[in-house]
């Protein structure tokens, strides 16, 4: 039971950290955006929407390359470190985690856009 309790505390880390990743990018992006671009608002939004998933799919291959080669899935060098911020969860599905969410903003982003 303790077990399951720390995986969802590292789940909900994980989530609260991409979460404030996406936030960051969706800012950037908008200042950019706004100083590139000066369009309207559905063109800001199309930027920023491109933005993460341009970002949010390259940390999916990045994900996919720690999967496939096998040196990637030794132990951190600062494992000690590591198992403070999170117990349970591997670097890689953190990862997972992280660009999930910045794909989910991505989508939000896109219906936003949509329905303008």
């Amino acid at each position: 039971m303790d077990k399951i309790l720390t995986f969802i505390k590292d789940l909900i880390k994980s989530m609260i950290l991409g979460i404030i990743i996406s936030l960051v990018l969706i800012v950037i992006s908008t200042l950019g955006a706004i100083l590139v671009k000066r369009g309207n608002i559905k063109v800001t939004l199309e930027v920023v929407r491109s933005t993460l998933f341009i970002i949010g799919g390259f940390g999916l291959i990045v994900y996919a390359g720690f999967l496939l080669k096998r040196d990637a899935r030794r132990p951190l060098e600062n494992n000690e470190q590591w198992k403070e911020k999170f117990q349970v969860i591997t670097f890689a599905n953190v990862l997972l985690i992280i660009n999930s969410l910045i794909l989910i903003s991505g989508i939000v982003i896109d219906n936003i856009r949509y329905y303008l």
